[in-house]
């Protein structure tokens, strides 16, 4: 079987030999190079910077960072194999043949360019399917320039490529010891509502009081009690918007979680579009501090909120912009009314708090509307 390959793969790097072009093997030459390792650990390098210091600010860019960890699981697999085989390259065995590319000093096969950009791409999968087209295209170019360019065999091609769909696969259990945000199932409300059954699966209420101000709880259920507290905080006085994952849906509460800056419920946008600042109250994951992350676009309100919370709650940890839970995006549904809005987040470990005492979650909502409604007209 090992010689049948082997005569398979001579005769496949002979017959490409003979097919290379001066155009395409520059182009090829370019794009070889974006699977080479140093390249990963840069953007590793980068990524994490970014993250760490909020200089680069994109959806899920904590899932991409994790996603990079495949590709150093992939490296691991191939290292393992290239010492056991010890396979000597196309341009070493095959007279005259010219490789088109500055070859890896290791073995060939398997080929670890393959091996990272397929892991990388199967690790970010569950991003969609426009992401998953590009990726798809990029590593299968990067896979194919190694054969091109004359430094591994088909086989070292193949092997690489099954290698990264499984350490890519494998991130999924390492990510949520790492905190990573898990990517929507659903780009949209309105996508939601086309897989997923009001009523059954969720419950919408949208009251339309007249009001100045609206109050939304978009991820009920998904965050237990963002829409209870957006509730209070409304009162009898403010529009109300809340989402709710009911107890019936069959499936994951997540799989009906819909990022803010692409909720848009009709409803929803209409209430906003007639209110003049919008709160919108979300929960995050934080079991360990009392903490209220502030963001959205209406910094004068916003600041109004965290004096009135810093009064009532003063051992409160309050913070603003909290990174990747901003809340400053246009396109999030707290900044659609007409002078933005104020997106309060709130640790899980407050939302506890909240949810076993009765007389902070009556303060803490009063706090807040107090604030919001403060130097208001009366509606």
């Amino acid at each position: 079987m090992r010689a049948r390959i082997e005569q398979i793969d001579h005769a496949a790097m002979l017959a490409i030999a003979r097919k290379r072009h001066p155009a395409l093997t520059r182009a090829l030459q370019v794009l070889t190079w974006t699977g080479q390792g140093w390249w990963w650990a840069f953007l590793v390098v980068l990524l994490a910077s970014g993250i760490r210091f909020d200089f680069l600010r994109f959806p899920h860019r904590e899932y991409v960072l994790t996603s990079m960890i495949a590709p150093g699981i992939a490296w691991v697999f191939v290292q393992a194999l290239k010492l056991r085989y010890r396979r000597r390259r196309p341009f070493q065995v095959l007279p005259g043949f010219e490789k088109l590319t500055p070859a890896p000093v290791d073995e060939s096969f398997p080929s670890g360019h393959t091996a990272s950009v397929f892991a990388f791409f199967v690790a970010m999968l569950p991003l969609g399917p426009v992401v998953s087209a590009a990726l798809a295209a990029w590593a299968s170019v990067v896979a194919f320039s190694r054969y091109y360019l004359g430094v591994h065999f088909p086989s070292d091609i193949f092997v690489g490529a099954l290698i990264g769909i499984l350490a890519g696969a494998s991130t999924g259990a390492v990510r949520p010891a790492l905190g990573a945000d898990r990517p929507d199932k659903y780009g949209s409300y309105v996508e939601l509502a086309k897989h997923a059954k009001e009523g059954n699966d969720f419950r919408v209420e949208a009251r339309d009081r007249g009001a100045k101000v609206l109050v939304l709880a978009i991820h009920g259920g998904i965050e237990p009690g963002s829409a209870e507290l957006a509730e209070a905080i409304a009162g009898e006085n403010a529009n109300l918007y809340t989402f709710r994952a009911l107890e019936s849906y069959a499936g994951d509460f997540f799989d009906l979680h819909v990022t803010a800056a692409n909720f848009d419920d009709p409803r929803a946008l209409a209430l906003a579009k007639a209110s003049d600042v919008c709160v919108s109250i979300h929960g995050y994951r934080d079991a360990k501090t009392e903490t209220v992350c502030l963001g959205g676009g209406n910094r004068r309100v916003r600041a109004r909120v965290e004096n009135a919370l810093h009064a009532t709650f003063p051992e409160l940890v309050l913070r603003e912009e909290c990174k990747s839970i901003e809340g400053v995006n246009r396109k999030n549904i707290v900044n659609r009314c007409r002078e933005k809005g104020v997106q309060l987040e709130l640790s899980k470990k407050l939302r506890d708090r909240l949810a076993n005492s009765a007389a902070d979650f009556s303060k803490f909502a009063a706090a807040t509307r107090s604030a919001v409604l403060s130097g208001r007209p009366k509606d």
